[in-house]
């Protein structure tokens, strides 16, 4: 149920700041990640302006019967928590996030970054090396091309991935940093969480690296020679075979 309410906040904690509006989205006390990558590199984010009814009706519908049951719960919670005598929720107190509440905030953010850059270094990498030893021979494209395919590929498998890195994710026992809605909306804790996105994925292209470790540029273009003397033999074979029968 905890992972559960994580995915629900994540959804809900977001923020849109333009010129004309300020778009402003559900507390739930905590600053979480609102993630919906395709990959690492083309990441993409959803808002819903909850003030209207038509927003809010939207956002709702995009829940499942679970996720609307815990959401509800922690609105209730929420507002229990801010009319208690203590005031858990005052967002007049402290409203300058610590250091140590920025850091946590840099790290919960961006570890699952970390998971989508190596995939999709990995996957790219992999299916770019593929395409251009076997369909690149025969289609003859460029190895930029292919690498471009191989990104495609990447971006494809992001869609079904993002899911099983969440989850990854959230066993790893990192708590969301308590944090009240008004530090949560500072600028100083918006920016240590899109710095601790963007060095987590550097971090993670940098070790989705690996394959090119074991890349071989000799068998690669032995492998596209091969390919190609396979289409030479096919071309003659049907040349000849059109030769005879005229």
């Amino acid at each position: 149920m905890a992972s559960r309410a994580a995915k629900v906040a994540s959804r809900t904690l977001n923020y849109v700041h333009t010129k004309k509006c300020r778009s402003h989205t559900f507390h739930s006390g905590l600053l979480l990640r609102n993630i919906s990558p395709v990959s690492s590199q083309n990441l993409r984010r959803v808002h819903w302006d909850v003030r209207t009814t038509a927003g809010a009706k939207d956002f709702i519908y995009t829940l499942d019967n679970e996720e609307r049951e815990q959401l509800l719960l922690e609105l209730q919670r929420f507002e229990e928590a801010r009319k208690s005598p203590d005031n858990t929720y005052n967002e007049s107190a402290s409203p300058v996030p610590s250091w140590s509440q920025l850091r946590k905030v840099a790290l919960y953010n961006g570890l699952p970054f970390i998971g989508f850059g190596i995939l999709d270094n990995v996957i790219m990498i992999t299916a770019g090396e593929y395409i251009d030893a076997t369909f690149g021979a025969m289609l003859g494209i460029s190895t930029m091309a292919a690498a471009a395919l191989g990104n495609m590929v990447s971006d494809v498998a992001g869609v079904g991935t993002a899911g099983i890195v969440e989850n990854a994710v959230s066993k790893l026992g990192v708590k969301p940093p308590n944090i009240t809605p008004s530090q949560a909306d500072h600028r100083s804790t918006r920016i240590a969480s899109a710095l601790g996105r963007a060095l987590c994925v550097v971090i993670g292209c940098f070790i989705g690296m690996f394959p090119l470790y074991f890349y071989d540029e000799e068998e690669i273009q032995h492998a596209k020679e091969e390919v190609l003397g396979r289409e030479c033999v096919h071309h003659d074979k049907d040349k000849d075979q059109h030769q005879h029968s005229e």
